[in-house]
């Protein structure tokens, strides 16, 4: 008969690692190394521990586990306890011009540095390093923990030695490898647009899908969108999508004539420009707004909280290197993050007119 459970509380004595290493017959280091999938064991010998710790009812001692990173904090030193924020734009300050990837950059490091780290800029495209090179110089200098930084497109595929580092994508602009990764909660931001412009009247909502960002998305926008206007109006009162790469003047300026939107949602806040070049006043002659605002308060839409997501990318990549996680993962890990609504000029309250079904 196996054993009853011995956990906390509830069945009595707290089970152990040296309760897993005794039946085992095996060494305290090779039970640890064995939980935490590290180490050089033997895949037998990993699986016969890891079947024993559940037969036994084996758990972290949260309180012990606390006390144990808490103690490997303190003793980092400076190297290591330096992060790595790795750029791939064509040139290395090619990303600072964009305020989302400037508001990423600050959040993570500021999340950093109350963590005891110092956060790092490394440019992955130098043509003076390979990537060989460059993780040859992380390691050198102790650097074990990496933030992947919003990539451009068309750079969403990144060769590089990740079985030497701790890493997370920042956003889902990294296609392969697919690391664990913080990133806006797109789905979620489509559902706040809508949800937003609804309640302030707005019916004939019409989306322009920019096509690389619905790949690089999976489809969430759309797919958002597509359950709203299915949930809120008939079909014959749905709004087509505008799919396009780069929407075209000539091609904007047919949507809005033959599908008359009361409103136009995009994914930044770059359509609102296009508008007015064809002679539009945004919002007199067309409400707009954007599903990642930047940096123009006159813009309605969702603020995706660059800052915030950058101190999660923080946040996961300390649990990676204090639990000693490294490589590419088995089952990556996404946290996202919900944006929140902000009002501004090119969203009025619309006229009585636009509240229909």
């Amino acid at each position: 008969m196996n054993p009853t459970p011995s956990n906390p509380g509830v069945f009595g004595k707290r089970v152990t690692l040296g309760d897993v290493a005794r039946r085992c017959a095996v060494s305290l280091q090779s039970v640890s190394l064995a939980l935490r999938n590290q180490g050089s064991l033997a895949a037998g010998t990993r699986a016969r521990i890891k079947a024993a710790a559940a037969e036994l009812g084996y758990a972290p001692d949260p309180a012990l586990s606390a006390l144990v990173h808490y103690r490997q904090r303190k003793r980092r030193t400076f190297a290591s306890a330096t992060l790595a924020y790795l750029t791939n734009h064509p040139t290395g300050d090619g990303w600072r011009p964009h305020y989302f990837f400037q508001q990423a950059w600050l959040g993570a490091a500021e999340r950093a540095a109350r963590l005891g780290y110092r956060l790092e800029h490394f440019w992955m495209a130098d043509p003076k390093l390979g990537p060989a090179r460059l993780a040859t110089i992380l390691v050198t200098r102790g650097i074990r923990g990496l933030v992947i930084a919003p990539l451009p497109r068309g750079a969403g595929r990144l060769s590089f030695p990740w079985e030497r580092f701790s890493a997370v994508a920042f956003g889902p602009s990294l296609v392969s490898p697919v690391l664990h990764a913080a990133m806006a909660n797109h789905y979620q931001a489509m559902q706040l647009a809508w949800d937003n412009l609804w309640a302030a009247g707005y019916r004939r909502i019409g989306f322009v899908l920019d096509e690389a960002s619905h790949l690089r998305l999976c489809g969430r926008y759309l797919a958002a969108y597509a359950i709203k206007q299915a949930e809120r109006l008939p079909s014959r009162k749905h709004v087509p999508v505008l799919r396009e790469a780069i929407p075209s003047q000539p091609r904007l300026a047919a949507w809005l004539r033959d599908h008359r939107p009361d409103v136009v949602l995009y994914h930044d806040d770059r359509l609102v420009d296009r508008l007015r070049e064809l002679g539009l006043s945004v919002p007199a002659d067309i409400p707009f707004a954007s599903l990642g605002r930047l940096n123009r308060p006159e813009i309605a839409g969702v603020d995706q909280s660059a800052a915030v997501i950058g101190a999660a990318a923080i946040n996961r990549l300390d649990l990676l290197l204090r639990d000693n996680e490294v490589g590419v993962p088995e089952r990556p890990l996404n946290f996202v993050v919900d944006g929140v609504w902000i009002a501004g000029q090119t969203v009025p309250q619309p006229k009585k007119r636009l509240a229909r079904t």
